[in-house]
């Protein structure tokens, strides 16, 4: 007879075991005594692209190893987070950058900073060896700076960059605000040469990224060969604050049109 304690064992594994079998947790040192662990996962099928997707918020997706598989304890909710299965499924090869260890949350003075551009070019570099294949920089809300200010660094590395939801409303009080007052629409997209989506829901009630700021930054990708906005309406009732992952910020029930998108955007 199985004891309570058991199942209740078992119950706890299930819950905690990752979703993914072909998934790794890979550590990098991209500067002297920082570390950078990230979660890969591959596809099932020969891959296309590698997807360096950064998430929103601070960043800390809190990543360990379980049983010899990476496991993601925070943040689960993040756009580029929950749906990393949909581009996983659709041959992608998915790369989830975790916070480097000399920080405990991604601030904006460090996503649009040197050392951020040295952590972000060993991924790229990395994975381009590895794999031999194109490498895009994917960013939602805060790390659409993150994206876009890397992408501007990096265009010569990358293939493409995916801004969604992206911050375009700094505060003053906020430390990088006199370089970058306008978020992602101030970090040097016109440095940016490779094709670029923006993604954007029309009632993203976030006051941090109005949705007609995305024709700001379209405007200032004077260099970028291919650039294309795509606009979305409604999705599923919201459960989070408004510049939180389960709103309309965050594209809540429009997942699969907006990941089906953005996949016709890079094959394009």
């Amino acid at each position: 007879m199985i004891s309570f304690r058991s199942v209740v064992l078992l119950l706890l594994l299930a819950v905690s075991l990752p979703t993914h079998a072909d998934s790794e947790l890979v550590e990098f040192t991209p500067r002297s005594g920082v570390t950078l662990k990230t979660m890969v996962i591959e596809p099932e099928t020969k891959p296309k692209t590698v997807l360096i997707s950064y998430p929103g918020g601070r960043g800390t997706i809190e990543l360990r190893s379980f049983f010899g598989s990476p496991s993601i304890n925070k943040y689960k909710a993040n756009f580029l987070v929950r749906t990393r299965d949909l581009f996983v499924k659709n041959g992608y090869v998915v790369v989830l950058p975790d916070v480097p260890s000399d920080h405990k949350k991604l601030k904006y003075k460090y996503r649009l900073s040197d050392d951020q551009i040295v952590d972000t070019t060993t991924l790229v570099d990395y994975f381009q060896n590895k794999y031999n294949l194109p490498v895009w920089i994917m960013g939602t809300s805060a790390s659409s700076l993150t994206a876009a200010y890397a992408g501007s660094k990096l265009t010569k590395k990358i293939a493409g960059i995916v801004l969604t939801a992206s911050v375009t409303r700094m505060k003053e009080s906020w430390y990088v605000y006199d370089d970058f007052p306008e978020g992602t629409a101030s970090a040097n997209l016109e440095d940016i040469t490779v094709p670029v989506i923006i993604s954007s829901n029309r009632e993203d009630a976030c006051n941090l990224s109005p949705s007609e700021d995305s024709e700001l930054i379209r405007e200032r990708l004077v260099n970028s060969p291919r650039v294309e906005v795509k606009y979305y309406s409604g999705g599923d009732v919201p459960q989070s604050k408004d510049c939180n992952a389960l709103s309309r910020h965050g594209f809540l029930g429009l997942e699969d049109q907006v990941v089906s998108d953005i996949i016709s955007f890079i094959e394009g």
